[in-house]
C-alpha cells in the first residue's frame, strides 16, 4: 500500500467481528492520520486543539495568528460533525438493509483529496466487510475482554499498514471529501446524492485500496455459548441468565437447521441416483433404437442404390447433352436441379449404412451444441442484466462537511 502513480491495494483480515463502533473508530483514525501524513495540517491532529487555543504570535509565520486560530477553529468543527455523520450514516444503512438491522455485507467508503470530488489529487477506498451492529453481540465480560483485546490488536496492525502506506512528498493545502456508495433507495438523510459520479480509474492518479474483512458470527464459538461446559454444574449454581439462554436457543435451531440440510443433500443424493438409473435405461434404450434403424436404413439405402441405378440407366441423350451445357454454365435453374440431383444419388451410391449414421449423428451434435450455446448466452445476458441491476442500485453520497487544510506555520 504506497502512494504512487499506479493504483495499490492492501487486505487486512481481522481475527474477531467488526462491529459499527469499530469501523467508525477506524475510519476516524485513518482520516486524522491521512491529514497530518500528506501535509494538510501542520501538526499532529490532537495538536490541532491546542494550535487554536494559543494566544500568543508565532515568529516566521506568513499568517496573522487570528487566521491560525480561524483555519484550525474551522478544521475541527467540520472534522467532529463529519465524525458524528460517520456513524449516523452507519446506523441510518444498517436501519434499511435487508439482514434484519443486524449485518452490513459490504460497504465502500472513497476518500478524496482534491478541490472537488471530480478533480481529484489523491484517492484513497475502504471497504469494510462483515460489519455487525454492536447489540447483535451479546457478551458477557471475559468475552467483552477478549473483543477489546482483538480490537486493540487490529488497531495497531491497521496504524502500521498507515505509516508504511504513505513515502510520497506531501501534497499542498487541498480539501478532504469522505463519499459513501450505498443503496439509492435508502438515502442517507445528511449525505448529499452524487447520481452520476464515478470515480476516476486512471494511472495519473494515486489511488490507494485498504479492504477490512472480520469473522462472520457463526464461525467464533466463542460468542455463541457464554457459559463454560468443562466443569459440571452443581446443584446450587444460578440458573443461566437470558442471554445464555438465547444462545442455547440459537445452538439448537442451528442444530435443527444442519439436520434439514443433511435431509435435503440425502434427497438430493437419491434424486442423482434415480437420475443416473434412468439415463443408463435411456442410454440402453437409445442403443437398441439405433441398431434397429440402422437396419432399417441399411434396407432403404439399398433400394435407393437400385432406384438410382435405374434412372442412371434411364438418362437420355438429351440429359447427356444438358449436362455438357451445364459444365459451360448455359443451363437453366430446372437443368441445375436435375444435376444437383444426379450428384447427390451418385454419393448416396458411395455411402454405406455406418457412415450415414455417422453423418446423422454428427448433425444432431451439431444441433446440441447450437442449443446450448444458446441457453449460455441467454443465462450470461440475464447475469448481466442482474448485475448492471444491482450495480446501477448503488450510488456515491459525498459528506457536506468538508475539511479544508491549511499549511504549516
Amino acid at each position: 500500500m504506497r502512494v504512487t502513480n499506479s493504483m495499490n491495494s492492501t487486505r487486512l483480515s481481522f481475527a474477531h467481528q467488526v462491529t459499527v463502533s469499530f469501523a467508525v473508530k477506524l475510519i476516524i483514525a485513518f482520516i486524522k492520520h491521512l491529514l497530518f501524513m500528506r501535509g494538510q495540517i501542520p501538526c499532529l491532529f490532537s495538536q490541532v486543539e491546542k494550535l487554536s487555543q494559543r494566544t500568543f504570535i508565532v515568529r516566521n509565520s506568513g499568517f496573522p495568528i487570528q487566521h491560525v486560530q480561524y483555519l484550525s477553529l474551522q478544521l475541527l468543527t467540520n472534522a467532529q460533525n463529519l465524525f458524528a455523520s460517520i456513524e449516523t450514516t452507519f446506523n441510518h444503512i444498517l436501519d434499511n438493509s435487508h439482514h434484519h438491522q443486524k449485518f452490513i455485507p459490504v460497504l465502500n467508503f472513497a476518500i478524496i483529496l482534491g478541490n472537488t470530488v471530480t478533480n481529484p489529487k489523491e484517492i484513497y477506498l475502504l471497504e469494510f466487510a462483515n460489519v455487525y451492529a454492536d447489540h447483535v453481540l451479546e457478551l458477557n465480560e471475559n468475552t467483552c475482554e477478549k473483543l477489546k483485546q482483538h480490537e486493540l490488536t487490529s488497531e495497531r496492525k491497521f496504524s502500521r499498514e498507515l505509516v508504511t502506506a504513505f513515502n510520497d512528498e506531501p501534497l499542498a493545502p487541498t480539501r478532504l471529501h469522505l463519499l459513501f456508495r450505498t443503496s439509492r433507495n435508502n438515502p442517507p438523510p445528511e449525505l448529499v446524492p452524487k447520481q452520476f459520479f464515478k470515480l476516476k480509474n486512471t494511472s495519473k492518479i494515486p489511488t490507494c485500496i485498504i479492504v477490512c474483512e472480520g469473522l462472520l458470527l457463526s464461525s467464533d464459538l466463542d460468542l455463541k455459548i457464554t457459559k463454560q461446559t468443562n466443569s459440571i454444574p452443581d446443584a446450587n449454581d444460578e440458573m443461566p441468565r437470558h442471554s445464555e439462554t438465547l444462545n442455547y436457543e440459537d445452538m439448537i435451531r442451528d442444530f435443527n437447521e444442519e439436520n434439514k440440510i443433511i435431509s435435503k443433500e440425502k434427497d438430493a443424493t437419491d434424486y442423482v441416483e434415480d437420475l443416473q438409473n434412468s439415463r443408463r435405461f435411456h442410454h440402453h434404450y437409445d442403443n437398441t433404437v439405433i441398431h434397429d434403424s440402422a437396419q432399417n436404413n441399411k434396407s432403404h439405402i439399398q433400394e435407393a442404390k437400385t432406384s438410382a441405378s435405374i434412372k442412371n440407366n434411364e438418362l437420355t441423350e438429351g440429359e447427356r447433352s444438358d449436362e455438357f451445357t451445364i459444365k459451360n454454365g448455359c443451363a437453366s435453374e430446372n437443368e441445375k436441379q436435375k444435376e444437383s440431383r444426379r450428384k447427390d444419388l451418385t454419393i448416396l451410391k458411395k455411402l454405406d449404412s455406418e457412415e450415414l449414421l455417422c453423418i446423422i449423428s454428427e448433425i444432431d451434435n451439431i444441433n446440441d451444441i447450437k442449443t446450448n450455446n444458446d441457453r449460455e448466452k441467454e443465462k450470461s445476458s440475464k447475469e448481466d442484466e442482474l448485475t448492471k441491476e444491482i450495480h446501477d442500485d448503488l450510488i456515491w453520497y459525498r459528506c457536506r462537511n468538508v475539511l479544508i487544510g491549511f499549511p504549516a506555520i
